[in-house]
């Protein structure tokens, strides 16, 4: 018997498809401390260490290791075979399609409104028009790739588009300018960012940002104080994975 199975015991008995751990907790469920280096070098809790012990555990149980974070002490475990069954997820973008849908209704129907100005709030829905040109003011690159040719890059709300009030929308300070792969991992809340610029991901999208070759251990660098209040909402309401 293994040291380390009471971890698989544990992680194998879970009902939920992922976790994130400190080491401390860890340190409970096996009954004894830690090595020194584990607290400082990913080699001890690498599962791509396959003939690790410790590995062997959350490999047999059917588990997977996602983000390590060594400064908080903690790291993400997520079920290998566990998948959002594909209706979900086309249910949940078709249920904030049908609100923004709503909210562009609105817009159309607001009699205060004159028509310019509600299409140039219906052409920030889709990152168009002012609000394009506003967000690119602020943001001059995509601040994971680098790439600055607009032609490549997607202005992208930093609160969505359907939560936010029109002077929001329109808002340069709320748009990132993002490559496309980018946008669409940023947009569905797998990224999001701290207000100093630490990246931030969510269980189960670490192979496709490897794939992609994205560093998932990146700073890209100090957001102004408007982005940072746009940015606590997208932590608090789009990211999917655990609350910064």
């Amino acid at each position: 018997m293994s040291k380390y199975e009471p971890l698989g015991r544990y992680l194998k008995g879970l009902k939920k498809n992922a976790v994130t751990l400190s080491f401390r907790q860890i340190e409970d469920i096996l009954g004894f401390k830690l090595p020194p280096y584990a607290h400082t070098n990913t080699a001890w809790i690498n599962s791509d260490i396959k003939k690790r012990p410790q590995a062997q555990q959350w490999i047999r149980a059917g588990w997977e290791r996602g983000k390590l974070d060594l400064e908080r002490k903690e790291v993400s475990f997520i079920r290998a075979q566990a998948q959002i069954p594909k209706a979900s997820l086309a249910q949940a973008e078709l249920d904030e399609q049908e609100q923004a849908d709503e909210q562009q209704r609105n817009i159309e129907q607001d009699v205060d409104l004159t028509a310019t100005e509600k299409k140039t709030l219906i052409s920030a829905r889709i990152g168009q028009g002012q609000f394009r040109l506003s967000a690119s003011r602020v943001e001059a690159r995509c601040r994971l790739t680098g790439i600055s040719d607009l032609n490549f890059l997607i202005a992208s709300h930093i609160k969505p588009w359907k939560d936010c009030n029109n002077q929001e929308r329109l808002d340069g300070e709320n748009g990132l300018m993002l490559a496309p792969h980018i946008d669409r991992l940023f947009d569905r809340g797998w990224i999001s960012f701290s207000n100093n610029g630490d990246l931030h991901t969510a269980p189960g999208v670490e192979k496709i940002m490897t794939a992609w070759c994205i560093d998932s251990i990146k700073n890209v660098g100090q957001f102004s104080a408007e982005q940072c209040r746009y940015l606590e909402h997208h932590r608090n309401n789009v990211f999917k994975g655990r609350k910064p």
